[in-house]
């Protein structure tokens, strides 16, 4: 699976950043229309992207390379500067962020939701070699686990 980038990796960059600034602009009790607006813009120069590439039969893909790969940003090909197999022992260590959704339009879905990442986390990462932290947002941001 490929992640989306740029407008997605901005948004939650943009709530992190307004959650641990300013506690009170996220809080349930103020009017939406009243919260401030702001752009925050920042450059990247290297996005790590984690996926899986299954075949038809839904078995993992062996023996690609990354010649094999495009990846685009806004419907434009971005270059592939590194590219690794996790399996093969990359010396790039991960640092994921993982935003977890609670609010009452997913409660339903709650518990899927809290399985899902539990597996994606533990499929994903390496003991004593990446990161991650866990971030509970409805009506307020919240770190879970850091």
């Amino acid at each position: 699976m490929i992640w989306p980038t740029s407008r997605t990796g901005a948004f939650f960059a943009a709530m992190l950043i307004v959650g641990a600034l300013c506690p009170g602009c996220l809080s349930a009790q103020e009017d939406p229309a009243q919260i401030p607006q702001a752009t925050i813009r920042t450059e990247v120069s290297l996005v790590n992207i984690v996926f899986s590439a299954l075949d038809r039969n839904k078995r993992p893909a062996l023996g690609l390379k990354m010649e094999d790969f495009l990846v685009l940003e806004d419907k434009r090909p971005q270059k592939i500067e590194y590219f690794s197999h996790l399996t093969e022992g990359s010396d790039v260590p991960l640092t994921i962020a993982m935003l977890i959704d609670t609010s009452g339009s997913i409660r339903s879905k709650l518990e899927y939701e809290k399985v899902t990442a539990a597996e994606f986390l533990r499929g994903v990462l390496r003991r004593r070699k990446d990161q991650a932290l866990v971030i509970q947002f409805d009506a307020e941001v919240r770190l879970i686990q850091d």
